[in-house]
C-alpha cells in the first residue's frame, strides 16, 4: 500500500471513497470504489485515468448518461451454466445490455 492507515485517515480518504461510490451506477462499482487505495503503480494510474477520461469524453460529446444497473455477474454465471435465471435477472441482463449498447453508440 502507498499509504499507512493513518496518512489515508488525516487524508479523509475514506470519505472521498464514499463520495466516489455515490457516483456509481451499480452495485458492483460501488464495491469497488470503496474499496480503492492509492497506488504508485504507473500504468494501473494510466489506465485509470484513461477510463475516467474516455467516460467523461462519452458525458460530454454524445450526451450519455449512465443508468443505474444491477450487477448480473451471478445471472450470467447461472445463465451460462445452462441453469434458469428469473424473469427480473433477465431483465437486469436487458437493462445492463441497453446502457453498454448506449455507451458505444
Amino acid at each position: 500500500m502507498l499509504a499507512d492507515s493513518h496518512s489515508l485517515a488525516a487524508l479523509d480518504f475514506a470519505r472521498i471513497c464514499e463520495r466516489v461510490a455515490g457516483q456509481t451506477h451499480a452495485a458492483q462499482a460501488r464495491e469497488r470504489a470503496l474499496a480503492l487505495e492509492p497506488s504508485s503503480d504507473q500504468e494501473l494510474v494510466a489506465a485509470l485515468v484513461a477510463q475516467t477520461t474516455e467516460m467523461r469524453w462519452l458525458v460530454r460529446t454524445h450526451n450519455f448518461a449512465p443508468v443505474r444497473t444491477d450487477d448480473v455477474e451471478a445471472a450470467l454465471d447461472t445463465a451460462a451454466r445452462g441453469a434458469s435465471i428469473s424473469a427480473l435477472e433477465l431483465r437486469a441482463i436487458a437493462d445492463a445490455l441497453a446502457a453498454a449498447t448506449a455507451a458505444v453508440r
